[in-house]
């Protein structure tokens, strides 16, 4: 190479590749090129150059040239935004400074089947308006605004690709900003954590169940605890029957119970402003075919 130029030996670099020679000096230390090998093929090598000045003579440039050791950077960062845009299970969303959507996973469960020609470019509400509710577009607008990243917001909703079922997602955002520090956009996260809750909410719930249930032996009252134990946590109203016969006191018979048998209403609970009101008082008698009452009636009852 002595004598010849430096020039074929570079690669050229795609469109949207870095390469060649650097059209500016690093910041500290070498750089990456790439070049061609004896056999032609392509090879990064790290890259150092030092001006050789001399009174005598011209400017002269000592360049120093060794194999790279491990990937490229670049090829990291473009590696992870690949995946964040295409592989990662969570929802990443990048909205411009008036929240029209600029990016988006497209594997990130809730946008299934969301193609993205139908969604770039529109508002963040369009795209999911049972998700982006006024609460979350004034946070977002708050982050673009301020630029404090929110973490952990949990959030109830009805994703794309799940019209029809209530997930519960917990939503980060953050600011993004050009190189001179202005507002270019806003990016969201927001993860499932659906199944999380409804786990939690289950112990929550046997927890509490085992404190305020069975606080003594009286009927009527361990009845009340169950009603306002379950209301509002497993159904908007809650009504306990008991067998008449051990309303009064009396042991229950041992085996299933017959198939018409008469219960009596022992609590009532509902949800505040829900506006039902019980068939039954308490105390009331309450005649009922127990093997049609209910399916969790149904272990207690005689052959149909």
């Amino acid at each position: 190479m002595v004598g010849r130029p430096l020039s074929p030996l570079l690669v050229r670099p795609e469109p949207d590749e870095e390469g060649g020679v650097p059209q500016a000096p690093p910041v500290s230390g070498g750089c990456r090129v790439r070049l061609r090998d004896r056999s032609g093929l392509p090879v990064d090598v790290e890259w150092w150059m030092w001006p050789h000045i001399s009174p005598e003579g011209p400017v002269a440039w000592a360049v120093f040239l060794a194999a790279t050791s491990g990937a490229d950077p670049g090829d990291f960062d473009r590696a992870v935004l690949d995946a964040l845009l295409t592989e990662s299970p969570m929802a990443l969303h990048v909205f411009d400074t008036e929240l029209r959507l600029v990016r988006f996973n497209t594997a990130s469960p809730g946008m299934r089947d969301v193609r993205a020609e139908d969604a770039i470019g529109r508002p963040a509400r369009e795209v999911a308006p049972t998700v982006v509710t006024d609460t979350v577009e004034h946070l977002l607008r708050h982050v673009l605004s301020t630029g404090e990243p929110v973490i952990d917001f949990v959030q109830p909703g009805y994703p794309p690709a799940d019209p029809q079922g209530e997930h519960l997602f917990s939503l980060s955002a953050f600011r993004l900003r050009n190189r001179a520090g202005e507002p270019l956009g806003v990016a969201s996260l927001a993860i499932d954590v659906t199944e999380r809750y409804r786990y939690r909410s289950r112990l929550e719930l046997l927890n509490d169940a085992s404190m305020r249930i069975g606080t003594s032996l009286d009927l009527a009252r361990t009845a009340e605890e169950l009603a306002e134990t379950a209301v509002g946590r497993v159904a908007d109203a809650v009504s306990v029957d008991v067998l008449d016969s051990v309303y009064r006191g009396e042991a229950p018979e041992p085996g299933p119970v017959p198939a018409e048998v008469t219960f009596r209403r022992t609590a009532f609970r509902v949800i505040e402003a829900s506006g039902l009101q019980p068939a039954y008082g308490i105390g009331e008698k309450a005649p009922t075919a127990s093997r049609h009452r209910s399916p969790n009636a149904w272990p207690i009852c005689g052959p149909a």
